[in-house]
């Protein structure tokens, strides 16, 4: 299991040292199939984008990943079969919010972004040709292939997250995370909890 520490100071994104701060995940976007809200991704991207006190995470499943020889695989569920082209359309889809993410980043003392961080979820892990390396640098891009990715810090498929907020560089909150894709579910609500055994 990965960590990280996420610092946001509120006088750095030009908020108030009242206001709070929100954190919208996105998961299951499954881009490439057929349950993919477009409109509905794009609405809130744009909230995250417009609204400075506004972040987000990858909970994982950001494209579909379902291939023809997988068992659940289903023609009629996909809009796009190729890996790649569902790479590069989430790149394209999520630009405007990559792009002020990384510029923000770039700027942070704390480097910090509007994208928080990027889990995998069981789309992309039970890939055959999506391994760690993909994955990698999916999210964080790889310099030597000459990639950007999305500039995402990469934490794998379950992480623990260190949430701090901050005043002029002082700790005003903070707050543990456990961040995991598909990791139980159904209808008890303990089944995660339980698994953590």
């Amino acid at each position: 299991m990965f960590s990280k520490l996420v610092q946001i100071d509120l006088h750095e994104i030009g908020c108030k040292k009242t206001d709070m701060i929100h954190l919208e995940g996105f998961s299951d976007v499954h881009l490439g199939g057929q349950n993919h809200l477009p409109d509905l991704f794009e609405k809130r991207m744009n909230a995250v984008i417009d609204e400075p006190n506004r972040f987000t995470f990858y909970g994982g499943d950001m494209i579909d990943a379902i291939g023809a020889k997988d068992k659940r695989w289903q023609q009629e569920s996909v809009t796009e079969l190729s890996l790649h082209q569902q790479k590069l359309d989430f790149y394209k889809a999520t630009r405007k919010l990559t792009d002020l993410h990384k510029a923000l980043k770039a700027k942070s003392k704390y480097g910090t972004g509007k994208i928080l961080w990027g889990l995998a979820g069981n789309h992309e892990y039970n890939h055959p040709s999506c391994d760690q390396k993909w994955l990698r640098e999916f999210f964080e891009g790889d310099k030597e292939a000459g990639t950007e990715g999305l500039g995402v810090d990469y934490l794998g498929s379950r992480a623990m997250i260190g949430l701090e907020v901050l005043w002029k560089g002082e700790p005003l909150h903070r707050w543990t995370i456990l961040s995991v894709h598909g990791f139980g579910g159904g209808s008890n609500a303990y089944t995660p909890l339980q698994n953590l055994k």
